[in-house]
Formats: structure tokens, C-alpha cells, sequence
């Protein structure tokens, strides 16, 4: 924390709804902040302590480090003839945003709640509030400051905005009534609130996960929670976003804000508490993830009352027994073990039996606590189930169903599976691990004819061609997928390994070596610190 920040008391302002700012503190504020503003609230702190010696001689020690000496001596002059004014927005505004920049969420927000009180009609100042507190959650202190806009300069912004501040405490007939109101009398500044159909409200936020509201620009009694996969952070677009708007419906979007972070930060309890009451807006609630999402969407999802979930390939990496090998575990997991047991009948599990992970995380640690779920099994359609289901052309009428509040479809394999690069891949994989290498090698070659710049079959291949003693096929398709994935440390590695078996110790250093002057990997680094040994 900053030591003038932290210094700086605002106790007796906190605590006392009536009490000004001292001249003391508009000192010590302004020491605490930049040039431009350090000079704005000092004069404002002589309007509301025009005697103050204290403040008077700053300003006029800002006039003259300025070369105006003309101008401090007339503030000089007039400086004793000035009333006493109460207009304090400037110290509040400026003292809630240091308070706020140094973690002091608690304090900021009260002291822009009393900031309000004391200045009850200053436009300038209530903007302020309200956005700060849009951007803190703090929906009932944002409620006050946006009726009280309202007052002074009505615009259909303030008003959808105080709407969603009516949603997110529950005022649910309060909320439907004004958004219609703002539909009603001003339908294209109604319209231009919207990017991409969709409004966008942070609910909660702790700087690890962040629950985000889009509000669809048609008002949506149905709403979709989604959970983020593994791949995705808070700085893409929600998970099925693009799916779920074309069904004009909102959503709750858990994000993350790092690739390393599996929401151990996040309670159950606190997901409640963030979204039960707005969720009173909506008749039909959906929860629906994959792989981390999955495993969310029962998580977090089944305490949605009455939702209907789909969680397809539920996993969290955070799990020790359970984690990928190329995960940075960076936070131990907290959450509940086995999940809490949820009687909801809505809940539908779709996993890959025949992956050895999703297998033992689902009925170890999953199905015992969904007594009623409907389970769907899918033999060597891998982790990724959404990438075998969109081949197989079965992902949009699952999912159309699934939205719709119908029963799934029935999963169809036979030919269907052979439009699949997925399938071929994980049918590789298998090969591999059952050291039946001929089909390996074909299955990978399937694989890449249907999808060639999927780079995993690639790995695949050149696994079987070395396993087969086919080192010159091997190191050519090695050199070949160099080219065509030149980041994937995997490549390169395979490269020397296949030169490791060929008993050339000195070429296969001299490829890695040469890799890591563009490429910084620390596999690469790793792996020829092995290599060196």
C-alpha cells in the first residue's frame, strides 16, 4: 500500500455523515496525488476553508513555481473577502479513488456514500458515484446515485443502468418496467447501449474470477450460465457466447484471468451470493461448460435453483490426481471433494469412457453426487468433446435441444465418428499406448488428411514412425511439422529424440540449441539440460 495513502485518515469522514474535510485533509490529499488535481482540490479546500493559511499559502506557492505572479497576488487580495462554500465533490471523488488504487475497497465505498450526502446535486460528483460503484458491485449504493442522476439529468443510459441496479437486488417487476420505459421513449439511444447485442455488467470480481452479466438487448427471461474452458481467459469471449446470443438469451459468464487460475479462488457460497437475485428475472436458467467448464457447470452451476446443466467432460486440472502433466498447478485445490450431493434430474454428464482421466475424475469424484443425472457416454471421442461432436455434425442439435428444454438427442457413432480428426487422433493415442504402432500410424495419417493443421495426429505420426524404425520418415515428418507449428517445442524435441536413437548425441544437442535462439522455450531448455547431463 501506498504510505501516504495509508496515512491518511478519513476515519472521522466515514463514521460522521455531516462532518467536513479538514483544511488538514485537503492537504494531505492533495501531497497524495498528481500536479493537475493536487491544484484543482486545493482550491476547492479554500472554498470550504477560506481562512485556512495552510492552503492558501500552497496555492499561492503553485502560482508562483508557475511563473504567475500577478495571479497569486490577486488570490491573495480576494482570498479574505471569500464565503464559505460546501460544494466538497472534488475531495471525495479524488480521496474514494486513492482510497480504491490501494485496496481500501470498503472505506472508498463508504466515503462515497457520505460524499453523496454532502453533495446531493452536483451532477459531476454523482456520475462519479455511480460509475464507481458500478464498477465495485456495490448495486444498492449505485441504486441511490443513479435515481438521484435521474433527477438531474435524465438519459436512457441512467435509466437502463438503474434497472440493472433494480435486477441485481432482487426488484425484479421495478426492473422489467424500466427497461420497457427506456425501449418506450427512446428506442435508438436504447439501442446504441449495446455492443454486439449485449450490455455487459461485472457482478463480482476478486482480480482472479470475475462473474460477468450480458444483457441481451431484447429483454430475455431465459439466461445461460456458462463456465470458460481451459484456454479461455476473461479477455475472449465468454464460452458458446456466440450460440447463446443467436438465441437471444443472456448470460452469466464466470471468467478467469489467467490460463493458471481453476477458480479455487471462488466458493460456492460466494457464486450464490453474487447471482441469486438477479437471477429472479429469469423462468428457464441454463448452466453449460466443458472440460473446466464442465466440471463449473456442476460446481457452481447446480446451485442455480431449477437449472438445467450440461457438462461435458467435467475435469479440473487444479485436482492432483487428476491434473494434465502440462499444467502449472500454481493454486492447491480448495473446492469440495467429491462435489455436494445435488437430487437435481436436469443434469446431464457427457464424458469419454475410454479416456483413462475423464473416466476415473467422473465416477470417482462426480456421479455419486448427481444420484439423477442423465449420463451419456462417448467411446474415443477424447476430452474435447465439443470438437468431435461439431465434426461429427452433432454439436448444434444437441445443444439446440439442450437450450430448448428438451431431451437430448441420441449420440450417433458407426460412420458418423470417420468425419471426426478427433476420433482418428484419440484412436492413435490409443494405438500408441497399446503399442499396436502400424494402426497408430494410420489412424494419425487419418487424422491429418481430414484436418492438416491440427498439430497433435503430427506428434502422433512421427511417435509411430520411430516406434516402427522408420527414422528417415520419422525425422522427414519431424522437419515438416517444424515448418508448419515453428512454436511447438514438441517437434523439435521429437527431432532430436529421433537422432538420440540414431546415436547422434551431438546433432541432437545442435537442433535444440538452434531452436532456443528464437524459441524460449523451457521445455527446451529442460530437455537439453537432459540432453547434457
Amino acid at each position: 500500500m501506498d504510505s501516504k495513502a495509508s496515512g491518511f485518515q478519513v476515519t472521522s469522514l466515514i463514521e460522521k455523515p455531516h462532518t467536513v474535510p479538514t483544511a488538514q485533509q485537503y492537504i494531505q490529499l492533495a501531497q497524495s496525488i498528481n500536479t493537475k488535481k493536487y491544484f484543482k482540490l486545493l482550491k476547492e479546500g479554500t472554498k470550504i476553508h477560506p481562512t485556512s493559511l495552510k492552503i492558501q499559502a500552497r496555492i499561492i506557492r503553485h502560482y508562483l513555481k508557475n511563473n504567475q505572479p500577478k495571479t497569486a497576488l490577486k488570490h491573495l487580495l480576494t482570498s479574505r473577502h471569500r464565503s464559505r462554500q460546501n460544494n466538497t465533490y472534488l475531495f471525495y471523488q479524488h480521496c474514494a479513488t486513492l482510497l480504491a488504487k490501494n485496496g481500501r475497497i470498503a472505506d472508498a465505498l463508504q466515503l462515497v456514500a457520505k460524499g453523496l450526502l454532502k453533495n446531493d446535486a452536483q451532477q459531476q460528483y454523482i456520475e462519479f458515484a455511480s460509475k464507481f460503484a458500478l464498477r465495485h458491485t456495490a448495486w444498492s449504493l449505485a441504486e441511490t446515485a443513479f435515481k438521484r442522476l435521474q433527477k438531474l439529468q435524465p438519459t436512457t443510459e441512467s435509466a437502463y443502468n438503474l434497472a440493472v441496479c433494480y435486477q441485481m437486488i432482487g426488484k425484479t417487476d421495478e426492473s422489467k418496467s424500466l427497461i420497457q420505459y427506456c425501449i418506450d421513449t427512446d428506442p435508438e439511444g436504447y439501442e446504441e447501449l449495446f455492443e454486439d447485442q449485449y450490455r455487459k455488467y461485472t457482478i463480482y470480481t476478486n482480480e482472479q474470477s470475475t462473474i460477468e452479466l450480458y444483457k441481451y438487448i431484447n429483454p430475455s427471461t431465459t439466461v445461460v450460465a456458462t463456465f470458460d474452458t481451459i484456454d479461455k481467459t476473461i479477455d475472449r469471449i465468454p464460452f458458446a457466447y456466440n450460440l447463446i446470443k443467436k438465441k437471444k438469451m443472456d448470460i452469466i459468464a464466470l471468467r478467469r484471468h489467467s490460463i493458471h487460475n481453476f477458480h479455487q479462488d471462488l466458493s460456492r457460497e460466494t457464486y450464490v451470493e453474487a447471482t441469486q437475485l438477479l437471477l429472479k428475472a429469469y423462468s428457464t436458467k441454463f448452466a453449460y461448460g466443458t472440460s473446466l467448464g464442465g466440471y463449473s457447470a456442476l460446481y457452481f452451476g447446480t446451485t442455480i435453483p431449477e437449472a438445467i446443466v450440461l457438462a461435458m467432460a467435467p475435469r479440473n486440472s487444479a485436482i492432483a490426481d487428476y491434473g494434465s502433466e502440462n499444467v502449472d498447478q500454481i493454486v492447491p485445490h480448495q473446492h469440495i471433494t467429491p462435489h455436494p450431493k445435488n437430487t437435481n434430474a436436469r443434469v446431464s454428464i457427457l464424458f469419454d469412457p475410454k479416456n483413462t482421466i475423464d473416466n476415473r475424475y467422473v465416477n470417482n469424484e462426480v456421479l455419486a453426487s448427481y444420484p439423477h443425472a442423465q449420463v451419456i457416454h462417448l467411446p474415443y471421442a477424447g476430452h474435447r468433446l465439443p470438437k468431435y461432436l461439431a465434426q461429427t455434425k452433432q454439436l448444434k442439435p444437441l445443444v439446440d435441444r439442450f437450450l430448448a428444454a428438451e431431451p437430448l438427442p441420441t449420440i450417433h457413432f458407426g460412420e458418423k465418428r470417420y468425419l471426426s480428426n478427433e476420433y482418428f487422433w484419440v484412436m492413435a493415442e490409443k494405438c500408441l499406448d497399446h503399442h499396436h504402432f502400424t494402426w497408430a500410424l494410420q489412424f494419425a495419417n487419418h487424422a491429418i488428411e481430414l484436418a492438416p493443421t491440427f498439430d497433435r495426429p503430427h506428434a502422433s505420426k512421427i511417435q509411430a514412425l520411430m516406434a516402427l524404425k522408420k527414422m528417415k520418415e520419422a525425422v522427414a515428418a519431424c522437419h515438416l511439422a517444424i515448418v508448419e507449428f515453428p512454436m511447438q517445442a514438441r517437434f523439435t524435441i521429437l527431432l532430436a529424440e529421433c537422432y538420440v536413437l540414431e546415436n547422434n548425441q551431438v546433432k541432437a544437442v545442435s537442433i535444440i540449441e538452434q531452436q532456443l535462439q528464437h524459441n524460449h522455450s523451457k521445455k527446451l531448455a529442460s530437455y537439453l539440460q537432459q540432453l547434457t547431463l
